[in-house]
């Protein structure tokens, strides 16, 4: 009888630590996943809660806006596209390193080239685009603290 009753306990005691070892196994995997999601979106350039689109998609979104507003020819559209490029990719170094004075800089010499590009026409609709544009982000971000200061 007592080598019956000892032979219960050690069952129970093996199928008590199988659940404990199933139990940690899903636990392991459970954190696997959650970790591999959590480095998946630190991987993704971001700025705030958007993704940031690459310089060369800010650029031709930008020319291609330009093209639209401006009617450029098919030059000043390559040549737009040249300088919105080579800003975009200054940018996003001054972005990352947060150098505002960088940033200011980058502004007046796409201004710059833009003047050399744009007839007089076309840079009087661009100097009203751009105050749009700002005024926009200016809204923009207003709206971003307006609902995250209320959470």
């Amino acid at each position: 009888m007592n080598k019956l009753f000892y032979s219960f306990i050690v069952l129970y005691k093996i199928e008590t630590m199988k659940r404990i070892i199933i139990a940690i196994l899903l636990l392991g995997i459970m954190n696997a996943v959650a970790l591999a999601q959590d480095q998946e979106q630190a991987s993704a350039p971001q700025m705030g809660t958007r993704q940031m689109k690459s310089p060369e998609q800010r650029a031709q979104m930008l020319t291609n806006k330009m093209e639209k507003e401006l009617n450029l020819t098919a030059d000043q559209k390559k040549s737009v596209y040249d300088i919105n490029l080579d800003a975009a990719q200054k940018m996003t170094d001054a972005m990352q390193n947060k150098d505002r004075g960088a940033m200011k800089n980058i502004k007046e010499e796409r201004d710059a080239a833009m003047e050399k590009v744009l007839d007089a026409g076309q840079l009087q609709k661009y100097r009203q685009m751009e105050i749009a544009m700002m005024q926009k982000r200016m809204a923009n971000r207003q709206n971003r603290m307006n609902n995250s200061g209320g959470e």
